[in-house]
């Protein structure tokens, strides 16, 4: 097993990430049926990603080994609730780890490194977004220290 390598995404890996990000979201598909995937979705993520670039409040960062993509997180800064400090906050609005690297350590390097760049941007705070029926990835971030903050209802009109 190769080391992995986390670095700043370039515009030749969203293909991998967008295969990553598919299956991840074919997953949840199955998980909850309200989740519904249009049938050009991954076209549009990799135009949504390639915005992400030239965005300097979203980083978008790989773990990479062997030449080939394991993972990735999306970080942006965004403001905080109206009334709250600090005024700005960190966001984890993604992160997906090939299913067969999930113990390999990418997801905490992964972590580590989108941490860094929060802390860069002087961010003491970060949430994440976890689908409800995603036992894995909550039991992920709860084993690096996070704990509930709000919920995110839905509600069929």
């Amino acid at each position: 097993m190769q080391p992995v390598t986390v670095r700043a995404a370039s515009p030749v890996d969203f293909v991998s990430c967008s295969a990553l990000w598919l299956e991840s979201m074919i997953l949840l598909q199955q998980m909850d049926a309200r989740v519904q995937l249009l049938p050009d979705a991954r076209v549009q993520w990799i135009q949504a990603a390639h915005s992400w670039l030239s965005d300097p409040k979203i980083a978008v960062l790989v773990a990479a080994s062997d030449e080939q993509i394991d993972g990735y997180v999306v970080g942006r800064i965004v403001a905080s609730p109206a009334g709250f400090a600090p005024a700005e906050m960190g966001v984890v609005s993604e992160f997906v780890v090939e299913a067969h690297q999930q113990s390999h350590g990418v997801g905490p390097a992964l972590l580590d490194h989108i941490c860094d760049w929060f802390r860069s941007h002087q961010l003491l705070h970060i949430t994440v977004h976890v689908a409800a029926r995603g036992a894995v990835d909550q039991a992920f971030w709860r084993a690096q220290g996070a704990t509930d903050w709000t919920r995110q209802l839905w509600l069929t009109l």
